[in-house]
């Protein structure tokens, strides 16, 4: 997986949060052992700031975010959660996989890659909503 930019934020919140979980043995379960150091490079590149201050257009736990694939005019949307609220049938995607790991902290417009079963893909981030709470 790789990103296009290098801008990375995350509020505190959600990484404390992703932190623990890479660091909770029982956690494992959820996630293998690159997709945990994926998340962890990404972590050591993050920006960490208050929820109040990270701009609207940037993706968190919970954001449901639309993706189009460079060169496609298909979009997918679904939401970056925790590893154990995921369910890919409610398109609730781990922030521990591949998709998740390269979107957390990224903003809309923004680029990212990851590889797919069809080799390394671009896609941009072409939407991001935040539930109310």
């Amino acid at each position: 997986m790789q990103k296009t930019k290098k801008s990375l934020l995350l509020t505190a919140g959600d990484y404390d949060m992703i932190h623990a979980l890479l660091k909770d043995n029982t956690s494992k379960r959820w996630f293998n052992r690159e997709e945990a150091e994926d998340l962890q490079e990404e972590l050591k590149k993050a920006t960490v700031v208050s929820r109040e201050t990270i701009p609207l257009d940037v993706v968190m736990l919970y954001s449901q975010v639309t993706i189009r694939e460079e060169g496609s005019k298909q979009l997918r949307s679904f939401t970056i959660v925790p590893p154990a609220k995921a369910d890919i049938a409610k398109m609730k995607i781990s922030v521990f996989s591949p998709m998740g790991t390269a979107l957390i902290g990224y903003a809309k417009g923004e680029k990212v890659q990851w590889r797919v079963p069809a080799g390394l893909k671009t896609f941009r981030i072409v939407e991001v909503e935040h539930p109310l709470n």
